[in-house]
């Protein structure tokens, strides 16, 4: 009985060694202006909840679903992007909608169900468009915070 004993956890420590030993290689995919992005700057990358990795763009946004790249150029269609230079990290509602900031664009909202843009530009009190957001979060209340120079 001893001996079955002690050949059953000398065999489970052999497997826990060996399968711990297994290194996981992480897949990594380089894209670059090639692959079909806007630019060769981006600086904020974010993964929805349907999968797809939204790069930030100096013209625009792009959406990557693991084999191609979707370019949302700047524009004023309802298919384009507000206001160029995306600044600020990328954010997503309850409804799978994707919230990010533009140079002098305002907040975007990108509408999945119509694949469509929407944007709120925030003027001073002038009713001069401000620029230069820095800061982006949508706080657990539904308060949209946003912090400008």
């Amino acid at each position: 009985m001893f001996r079955k004993i002690v050949r059953t956890l000398i065999v489970t420590m052999c497997l826990h060694f060996t399968a711990s030993a297994q290194v996981i290689s992480p897949f990594v995919n380089h894209l670059t202006m090639a692959d079909g992005l806007l630019d060769g700057v981006n600086y904020y990358i974010t993964r929805d909840s349907k999968g797809f990795v939204w790069i930030s763009s100096l013209n625009g946004l792009n959406r990557y679903d693991g084999n191609e790249v979707r370019q949302y150029t700047a524009g004023n269609g309802s298919d384009e992007v507000k206001g160029q230079y995306v600044q600020s990290k990328m954010f997503e509602d309850e409804k799978g909608n994707l919230y990010f900031t533009t140079y002098a664009g305002g907040i975007n909202c990108y509408q999945r169900a119509t694949d469509t843009f929407e944007a709120w530009p925030l003027p001073d009190s002038g009713d001069i468009p401000v620029t230069g957001y820095h800061a982006f979060h949508l706080g657990k209340d539904k308060q949209l915070w946003v912090l400008v120079n």
